[in-house]
């Protein structure tokens, strides 16, 4: 949720892989900080996951485009044979659509 299992994982050579799903938004929080949402866009949450693990010492791959996700799937589970955290972050449109369970 934070990014710090990444750098964990790093610091102590742990060959993890992480799949982060990115549509852009806090949908969870959506509900509880209306103002917040409506005033100052607390929702929307861009940025670059997979620069930030990379920046924490992992191997990291951003993908845009579903046809990539396979390749770097392969790459990611290599990269996590040698004790190397890998996180592979999915881009997906903004969508405030999503499961409660």
């Amino acid at each position: 949720m934070v990014g710090m299992d990444i750098e964990t994982a790093a610091r102590n050579r742990l060959g993890i892989l992480t799949i982060a799903f990115n549509n852009g938004v806090m949908a969870g929080e959506q509900n509880g900080l209306l103002e917040a949402v409506q005033r100052y866009r607390a929702a929307d949450l861009g940025g670059n996951y997979a620069d930030v693990a990379r920046a924490l010492g992992a191997w990291s791959k951003r993908i845009e485009h579903p046809d990539a996700f396979l390749p770097a799937l392969k790459e990611a589970l290599e990269v996590t044979r040698s004790n190397t955290p890998a996180l592979i972050e999915c881009v997906a449109k903004q969508n405030f659509r999503y499961s409660r369970y």
